[in-house]
């Protein structure tokens, strides 16, 4: 299926040269892409989106904007700051003394821009650590709610434990939880995603 060839890489609908991971960042286009994709994708193709999303810790936007007006915010900034090229880039990021910059945003959220890896998306953004409108959550936790979300036509909150094991199985290397009431970043992902 089409729609599925991008869940690993970046948001390619925004401008170059940003390179922004949605589907592991965004509230917004997640919740957009699982109306468009639930009960139409396969269980395999559900365990390939999630294995993109990595592992460990994320920070996760659960904001207003948008990922095009992300992008288009940060390359207004860049145009008032006449960074036009990767060059120009690199040397701004090299000025902070860090290997990353962060910018805030109209809503109030900041935005850490590190040096991406493809030569026309060299803008890797991804939202600051405990910044507004920003959830510091763990990857297991996004991949659940995710995985819950397209394999079963409805999700109640709090989630069946059955059916939260079911699709951690599938996920492959999440270990079953005991208790579904222990788990209160999960229910509140999952009422983000079914708002």
């Amino acid at each position: 299926m089409d729609e599925m060839q991008s869940f690993t890489l970046f948001d390619a609908d925004l401008p170059q040269p940003i390179a922004f991971l949605s589907w592991k960042h965004h509230l917004g286009y997640i919740k957009k892409q699982l109306k468009l994709l639930k009960g139409r994708v396969s269980e395999e193709e559900v365990w390939k989106l999630c294995r993109g999303i990595g592992g460990s810790v994320l920070d996760f936007y659960v904001g207003e904007l948008m990922p095009l007006d992300i992008a288009d915010q940060i390359v207004d900034i860049f145009s008032r700051l006449k960074i036009v090229s990767h060059a120009d880039y690199e040397d701004w990021l090299r000025t902070s003394g860090l290997e990353y910059r962060s910018i805030t945003l109209s809503d109030g959220s900041t935005w850490t821009l590190r040096l991406g890896r493809m030569p026309n998306r060299f803008v890797h953004i991804h939202p600051c650590r405990y910044s507004a409108n920003t959830l510091r959550i763990k990857a297991s936790t996004l991949k659940t709610a995710i995985a819950l979300t397209m394999v079963f036509p409805t999700v109640n909150i709090p989630p069946n434990l059955q059916q939260v094991n079911q699709v951690r199985a599938l996920l492959h290397n999440l270990s079953p939880v005991k208790g579904i009431h222990s788990s209160k970043s999960l229910i509140k992902i999952l009422a983000y995603l079914n708002e």
